[in-house]
């Protein structure tokens, strides 16, 4: 990837992906599943029933959704604690040293700070966005 491509994605799953395969060594683990528009309760199979369990049992009626949704479980660029996991990676905290700083405009810069390295200063809407960003363009060398 290169320095712009990085600096474009939003945070979704691709930016995940990428976070995932290159600073965390994994892929992620995509799941299709149903789920409840209600409350988020989660079921691959729809055939013993079509409303969902978690609601029912709490008196309510709610049906599932038709359609399966793609889901996975680490998302570094939306949820703070991942992106501390990310962080908190050994190779992550020895080799690189990140600050993060809000701004006074809204906005979130994550700088590593490496001997010798190039400017991975990112500037982004979220702390997570940016923490992702900039680890990525370190481990990359971009």
């Amino acid at each position: 990837m290169t320095r712009d491509q990085i600096l474009t994605l939003k945070p979704d799953r691709k930016l995940d992906g990428a976070v995932a395969h290159n600073v965390m060594g994994f892929k992620l683990n995509v799941r299709e599943v149903y789920i409840c528009p209600e409350c988020g309760w989660e079921t691959g199979d729809l055939e013993t029933s079509s409303r969902c369990q978690a609601c029912w049992a709490n008196g309510d009626r709610v049906t599932m959704s038709d359609e399966k949704e793609s889901v996975y479980d680490f998302k570094p660029s939306t949820d703070m604690n991942d992106a501390i996991q990310v962080l908190q990676k050994p190779e992550i905290m020895d080799r690189f040293q990140i600050g993060l700083y809000p701004t006074s405009f809204g906005k979130w810069i994550a700088r590593p700070f490496m001997p010798g390295g190039k400017d991975c200063a990112v500037q982004a809407d979220s702390p997570s966005e940016a923490i992702c960003k900039s680890v990525l363009l370190a481990v990359l060398g971009v």
